[in-house]
């Protein structure tokens, strides 16, 4: 597998199929593949320009997330957020007994005890379900569509 190489973008260093948008206040837009190329599945933040990434792999996150006692089953996507620009949100179906046990800050608090802080997700939202393709495997794009759909309705209206 050959090796990604850093480019330079402006200012900035960014690996290939990341590019890079400056914004108001210097910041700077990491769009990962998923916005550019629909290739990989990144989250995608909106960071200080430090010269510091931070784009946490969904499935890193998820595998965390299954070590809770509560979780059933969870998928990791990207929610837009006014200061980062695009955050961590999980969705999290609980196992029957744990149903109305906890609560979206309790999960939080125990992601910051083991993850890095940039992985917590910042908005837990729980589920009766999640989508799933006929073999068993979770819809993570449709649960991204409909979070983008639902973050322009919500932009639209203010």
């Amino acid at each position: 597998m050959a090796r990604r190489s850093p480019v330079r973008i402006s200012t900035e260093t960014v690996m290939p199929g990341v590019s890079g948008i400056t914004l108001p206040s210097a910041w700077k837009l990491c769009c990962s593949s998923p916005m550019v190329t629909g290739k990989t599945r990144l989250c995608v933040f909106c960071v200080p320009v430090t010269g510091c990434w931070f784009c946490p792999w969904p499935s890193e996150i998820e595998s965390m997330l299954y070590q809770h006692p509560a979780i059933l089953e969870a998928c990791v996507i990207g929610a837009r957020d006014a200061h980062r620009g695009e955050t961590v949100k999980a969705l999290v179906v609980l196992k029957s007994e744990w149903r109305h046990r906890t609560t979206a800050q309790e999960m939080t608090d125990w992601c910051r005890q083991i993850m890095a802080a940039y992985k917590v997700p910042r908005i837990v939202e729980f589920v009766e379900a999640l989508p799933k393709s006929g073999s068993g495997k979770i819809q993570w794009r449709e649960l991204q569509d409909r979070e983008n759909a639902d973050s322009q309705k919500r932009a639209s209206r203010s």
